[in-house]
């Protein structure tokens, strides 16, 4: 098979979005002990756009489920999130993964939360983590403090 093929069957149906706020992050974060790079938070981020935009949510519950990912994030935690994503738009968290994109089943405790500016830009607004103990999210140190906010 070409590369050309093999390449096409890869990348069917990813979608390749810009990210605002990507710009903000560290080029790798430690998240409650496993380090990720800016790639994978951009990843995880046009996942859930994609689904967002397909209508879909993916996850161990059975379809239709709300819990199931994307779904809303209320921060009820009140974490610091990045420019533009305070009010307005709904927020969502998905999984944050390592290398590749969340395809479904039991997710680990880390989370990129997003809101969505159009059908073809994702906004990143935190990273973070359930806490083991009480299952409350703590924010990731994802932002790089040498970056200027953007606005």
């Amino acid at each position: 098979m070409k590369l050309a093929t093999l390449l096409a069957v890869f990348l069917a149906g990813t979608t390749f979005a810009a990210v605002e706020n990507i710009g903000l992050s560290r080029d790798h974060v430690t998240c409650d002990g496993t380090r990720y790079t800016s790639d994978d938070i951009e990843i995880a981020a046009n996942a859930a756009l994609a689904l967002h935009n397909a209508k879909r949510r993916i996850g161990p519950h059975p379809a239709g489920d709300r819990r199931n990912y994307p779904h809303r994030f209320y921060n009820d935690e009140n974490l610091a999130l990045a420019p533009a994503c305070v009010g307005g738009n709904a927020l969502e968290e998905f999984p944050l993964t390592r290398t590749y994109r969340y395809t479904g089943g039991e997710a680990r405790t880390q989370r990129v939360v997003v809101n969505y500016v159009n059908a073809n830009d994702v906004r990143l607004c935190a990273v973070m983590f359930h806490r083991q103990s009480d299952g409350r999210f703590i924010a990731c140190n994802w932002r790089n403090p040498a970056r200027l906010e953007l606005v």
